[in-house]
This record gives structure tokens, sequence and C-alpha cells, in this order.
């Protein structure tokens, strides 16, 4: 059953259709039963593209709020593109069972997933993952923006083979090299440009960023992954060490003489500890951190909270030196930091 069928059997109006075959929901209003009608509307939108059974709670519903989803019904895959304004808890029903696999990130906002046996974990701007919707999980949204392909299943087995089962967990986290970053940027561009293409070039798009999504996770879940064959791959999410420490990034992130031996002391270990941590999740201390800082940078400037200037901005993200931070921004983000605010 189709989206827009889904929305015609629950008695609400069909997403409105745009280029490149996006279709859209999108609300503003102070009205909170609107508000509450809305988010049956997602939900309905993603039983029908393979999603389980979602419920959702908002904490705080009244003025001021608003919310978009964009998403294309390709062939088998969709990409998701949404935003709202507002915080929002998103769980699973006792008999969830969806049939996609969904790998993404968030452009801004939190997004933290709850998921196993008291498992935990924070997804932060830019950090890719893949989280199997088959699973039980509670996932609570700050206000945010997302940016998702949802790839079927059977896809996905056809890809991995035996390794389809994520080595039995929900979620992973994607490190920040490889084909990841390739991934990210294509979802980036498909987002800035799905205006601008017709229905053709969409698609064409679309099975691009799906086959570098399916490449994502051959190469960390496949015979290729990085992770060698003598670690405990289950290890990473259930680490926590690393999770104390990547809050420790969080939370100290703007403090310019934040070292490994800082986090490693504010978290109770020793250098190498950390280190290891990281290392087993295919991650590394600095590279963490750096994407940290250039994230916020970055949604500062798309926000336009960099009012005192790119110099004070750097400050503010951990950066001393004007140069190093524009350096870093631009090899990130292949611009520099004053190009981005002005597209902004």
């Amino acid at each position: 059953m189709s989206a827009s069928e889904a929305s015609r059997r629950a008695g609400r109006p069909p997403p409105v259709a745009g280029p490149g075959g996006l279709r859209e929901f999108s609300i503003r209003t102070d009205d909170e039963p609107a508000q509450r009608a809305y988010w049956h509307n997602i939900a309905a939108c993603g039983s029908a593209i393979g999603m389980p059974p979602f419920r959702f709670e908002m904490p705080a519903t009244g003025p001021g709020f608003s919310s978009r989803l964009r998403w294309s019904e390709a062939d088998r895959v969709h990409f998701l593109d949404g935003e709202t304004s507002r915080a929002v808890t998103q769980l699973s029903r006792q008999d969830a069972r969806g049939d996609v696999i969904v790998v993404g990130g968030l452009r801004h906002g939190e997004l933290r997933i709850a998921h196993g046996a008291a498992t935990e974990t924070l997804i932060e701007p830019g950090t890719l993952f893949v989280a199997d919707y088959g699973r039980r999980m509670r996932m609570d949204w700050s206000p945010h923006s997302f940016l998702f392909l949802a790839l079927p299943r059977r896809l996905v087995a056809d890809a991995l083979g035996p390794h389809a089962d994520f080595r039995g967990e929900t979620l992973h986290t994607l490190p920040g090299r490889g084909l990841a970053p390739m991934l990210w940027s294509q979802l980036l561009s498909m987002a800035a440009q799905s205006h601008a293409l017709d229905p053709q070039e969409w698609q064409a798009a679309l099975t691009a960023a799906a086959e570098l999504a399916l490449g994502v996770l051959r190469q960390y879940f496949g015979l290729g992954r990085s992770f060698g064959p003598d670690q405990d791959t289950a290890a990473p999410l259930r680490n926590d060490l690393l999770l104390a420490a990547r809050r420790v990034i969080e939370q100290r992130y703007e403090q310019a003489d934040l070292t490994a031996d800082a986090i490693a002391a504010a978290t109770g270990c020793s250098r190498s500890q950390l280190y290891r941590a990281f290392a087993q999740a295919g991650l590394a201390v600095g590279d963490c951190l750096r994407e940290l800082r250039l994230s916020k940078a970055r949604a500062a400037l798309e926000a336009g909270a960099a009012d005192g200037g790119l110099g004070t901005l750097a400050f503010q993200c951990g950066y001393t030196d004007l140069s190093a931070f524009g350096k870093a921004f631009r090899r990130r983000f292949g611009v520099p930091p004053s190009a981005w605010r002005a597209r902004a």
C-alpha cells in the first residue's frame, strides 16, 4: 500500500507530490489536535514504506510547532528528508517488526536511541548510523533535521549475506572514514538539489545513493569490514568508556585545551585505554572531537548565530587559530566557513 493510500484510508489528506518524485507532508500550527494528527499521519506513511508500527509522544505540544517530511516512493528504496521544531519521542510498539534497514544521520539536533538491554546511543549531527527497524527501540529527538535512506531488508540481506544481522545489534554508528563520509555528502547533495532534478535525474541520484549505502554496509559488516577479525566487533556500542568519552567531548568541545589526556582523566581511564575503546569502534579520538566542533560551527552558520564574526565562532568551537579553523572546515565541507554562511 502506498503512503498516499495509507493517508486516504486514515481519513487524512494525501501528501503533496513535488519535483523529482518527492512527496511531502508539512505542518505549521499552534493547534494541539492538529499536531497529534500530523504524527498519526507520519506513522501511517512509515508503515507504508516498511517501517514498524510507531507511537509518537510530544512532551510539550503548543504554539510554534512546525514539521516537514519529504520522501520518494522509489523502487524499493526510499529517501527521507525531515525536520521538526519540537522535541518528540518515537517508540516502536510491542509487536514491532519492520522490513527496512535505515542508514542516515542528522543535519542538526540530537537523537538518543535506547535499544537492547539498557543500551543508549547518542547520535550527533554528521554521524552516520545504521538501524535495524525490525527490532524494538525508543528514539528521543530534540528539535532536529535528518536525512535517511530506507533500504528493504531483502536488498541488504542479498548484499551482506550471513552478516545481515548486524552482529545481533539494533544500532551501529559508522566511522567517519572510508565510504561513509561520501554517502553523507551524497545525501546532503540530494536534499539540496531535490527541487532542481527531474524524475529521471532523481532516480539516478537515488540509485547511486543506495549503491553507496550498500557499499558502506559491506565495508563495515561484510567480509571486507574494517574491524579486525580478532576483535570483539559487538563491543563498541556496549562499551561504557566510549559512551562516556563521547559525552565528555560533547560537553567540552569548545575548550581548546581538550586533549586525549584530558578526556581520559575525565572518564577515569588511561590514554591507551581511551584509544583502544575508540579503535575497537573504528574511530579516533581526534577525529570525533574535530567532527563535533565543525558540525557545531556549521550548525551555527546555518542558524545565523555567528554574528560575532568567524573568529569568535572559531573560538567558541575550540579553535584558537582562525586559519586552522578555516582550513579544517573547508576540508570537511568543501567550502570555507564564509561561503557556507553566505549560502545558508
